[in-house]
């Protein structure tokens, strides 16, 4: 009777009746009264609902990740899995919780091919914990499902945009201001305005610049003045349509400075009408079929100037030209040594065309009938080259003796002096030692303990271990080049590994056995791109045990294209590639993290765990560093090495 009634309780514990499993395992242990309760077939029942209560829990969790309004708990719902009781077996969802939260900030970066990438793998963590651990997530999944198709569909739109920015076309295409809007309103809709805030940012540019583009008032100056404006924007390379603002830019500067004044007729003609001897009227009129005789135009001028005006426009641009040519200090005079006269310079300034183009710069609505003569730029200051900079002496302009020039009054000439003034700098040459290798200070008794940089020890080994011509200290001093750069046949694996015995002969006894962290930052600096085709572009670091090398533990960076990481976990020589990163600077911070205590290491990437926590050696066994690049067409960087002591 005890076995029947606890064979009935297991039946209903499979089938999720927790409740009547519970009843019928008080009834069995009714049975066989005190001694019903210490029962291996009861403790094993009440184990069984125990952990399908948390696996039941967690998967309630992870349904009520099914919209935006659940993104923000993201961090606290994973922390809540990592505490559940049956966090073993939920390592894959707690894997599909970080990819969401990955794709979330890649989604709001305009990177959609990267969060699709993502996405991916979260729906394939949710494949293995719905057999692992028997729930159904099927809330969960539809709402990665539609953030896939939703991501998929704006990468497609996106490389359109990206097409027909890249042909530049001189007319504005709406196909960019409804991809940038669909970007924001799809964004908003499955992620919140929170996370649309960069790609409204991009929208809004966008209209910025075309506004600006399309506005046929502006003049061309203006629409140049308000371009550089806009150029000041942080990060503006960065925006998707920058290539097309700059073409619009070259194409504002090509254009002409007045934008054609408005007509009816298909191919406006521009005449200039004759200044009378005593008004003048500055204006351009366009002439058209429809237009009234001149019989019927008013013959009042627009602008009524008189003679005291023009005389004293004609002062003040003397006065100008006169100061240009103190100022440029003899650059003006002949070939011969003469200084030019103010009058040739000027060339006929009193003409009546100068005085017109004069007139009508103060008045910007009608247009110039001629442009002002120029004047040969004034140079004001010249830089030398470095390294041969004196003070320059100060010389007062020199006149030929046949020269009639009046002098200028003392005031224009200290003003002019000021203008003039050059400032000058003294170039100091650096003469600084460069550093010297630092001894290590005496090892304690119990050994040095807490954090230690490893580029410090390989820099102070006397008769290194590995290949001198593929691990390196760089020219700076502040990072060590690893790997060769020619091509080898039959290229294997470039290792550097720190022995147990040069640890301990630094760090202490035992300093191999004692090891905790260790952390590397690797940087990729150039490979030989036929090597992308078969996968060969790779590096990565290990803790390897010294008694059983093949239970190796590290992370692998593989590069299938620029810009993109195949991230895996190593485990002896077998690599499992678990996710693939768009990278910017194309560093991999890699970070073993050693459990004495429970002998398993967990690997992280870029501050992400890459798969589930590995067993590994008990905790008394010496391990080794070991760095590693594929050998020949791969040069890495190694930024940092360091590694933290019990």
């Amino acid at each position: 009777l005890f076995l029947n009634y606890v064979l009935l309780g297991v039946l209903d514990a499979h089938d999720d009746k927790l409740e009547d499993a519970l009843f019928w395992r008080d009834a069995a242990v009714k049975t066989l009264g005190e001694l019903g309760t210490k029962h291996p077939t009861t403790r094993t029942l009440e184990d069984y609902v125990q952990r399908r209560r948390d696996l039941i829990a967690a998967a309630g969790l992870l349904n009520s990740i099914s919209g935006s309004h659940a993104l923000p708990t993201l961090e606290s719902s994973r922390k809540a899995l990592e505490e559940n009781l049956q966090a073993r077996i939920l390592t894959p969802a707690l894997f599909s919780l970080r990819e969401l939260e990955a794709s979330t900030r890649d989604w709001s970066d305009g990177e959609f091919r990267a969060a699709g990438t993502k996405l991916e793998n979260a729906v394939r963590a949710v494949d293995e914990v719905e057999a692992a651990a028997g729930v159904t997530l099927t809330a969960y999944r539809s709402f990665l499902m539609g953030l896939l198709m939703a991501g998929a569909e704006l990468h497609t739109n996106a490389r359109k945009m990206a097409q027909m920015i890249d042909s530049k076309p001189d007319a504005p295409n709406d196909l960019v201001r409804q991809t940038h809007r669909h970007q924001v309103d799809v964004t908003t809709r499955l992620f919140g305005a929170a996370y649309a805030g960069n790609l409204r940012l991009w929208q809004d540019t966008y209209e910025q610049f075309l506004a600006v583009y399309a506005d046929a008032t502006l003049r061309r100056s203006a629409k140049l003045a308000r371009f550089n404006d806009l150029f000041r924007a942080m990060f503006i390379d960065r925006h998707p349509a920058y290539p097309l603002y700059r073409h619009w830019y070259n194409l504002t500067e090509q254009s002409p400075e007045f934008p054609a004044p408005p007509t009816s007729e298909p191919t406006p003609r521009i005449t200039e009408e004759a200044a009378d001897t005593d008004e003048f009227r500055p204006f351009v009129r366009v002439e058209s079929p429809d237009a009234p005789d001149d019989d019927d135009v008013d013959e009042t001028p627009r602008h009524r100037l008189s003679s005291g005006v023009i005389v004293l426009a004609i002062g003040g641009v003397l006065l100008l030209i006169l100061a240009a040519v103190v100022l440029i200090g003899g650059n003006g005079a002949s070939t011969d040594g003469t200084p030019t006269p103010a009058s040739e310079l000027v060339g006929n300034a009193t003409t009546p065309e100068f005085v017109v183009a004069a007139v009508t710069e103060e008045a910007p609505t009608d247009p110039p009938l001629t442009a002002m003569p120029t004047s040969p730029p004034a140079v004001l200051a010249t830089v030398p080259v470095r390294g041969s900079e004196t003070a320059l002496p100060t010389h007062a302009p020199t006149t030929s003796s046949t020269s009639s020039a009046t002098p200028l009054p003392s005031v224009t000439a200290t003003l002019i002096s000021t203008l003039t003034r050059t400032p000058t700098f003294t170039w100091t040459p650096s003469s600084t030692p460069p550093p010297t290798n630092t001894p290590f200070p005496t090892v304690p008794p119990g050994g040095l303990h807490g954090e230690q940089n490893l580029l410090r020890l390989v820099d102070n080994v006397p008769n290194p271990n590995w290949r001198t011509d593929a691990f390196t200290p760089g020219q700076e001093g502040d990072y060590w080049r690893l790997g060769i750069g020619v091509e080898v046949p039959n290229a294997g694996v470039i290792e550097i590994a720190l022995p147990p015995a040069l640890l301990e002969s630094v760090y202490g006894a035992d300093a191999a056995a004692r090891i905790t962290t260790i952390d590397v930052e690797l940087e990729l600096i150039t490979f030989n791109p036929p090597l992308l085709i078969d996968n060969q572009v790779y590096f990565g670091m290990m803790l390897q045990p010294v008694t059983d090398p093949s239970r190796a533990v590290g992370a692998q960076v593989q590069v299938p294209e620029s810009g993109i990481f195949n991230i895996g976990q190593r485990i002896g020589s077998t690599v499992t590639f678990n996710m693939q990163r768009s990278v910017g600077a194309q560093i991999a911070r890699i970070r073993l993290v050693r459990d004495l205590n429970a002998s398993t290491v967990a690997v992280y990437v870029n501050n992400e765990l890459v798969g589930s926590t590995v067993r590994f050696v008990s905790g008394d066994i010496p391990v080794m560093p070991v760095l590693y690049v594929r050998e020949g067409g791969v040069i890495v960087h190694v930024n940092s090495w360091r590694l933290t002591l019990r």
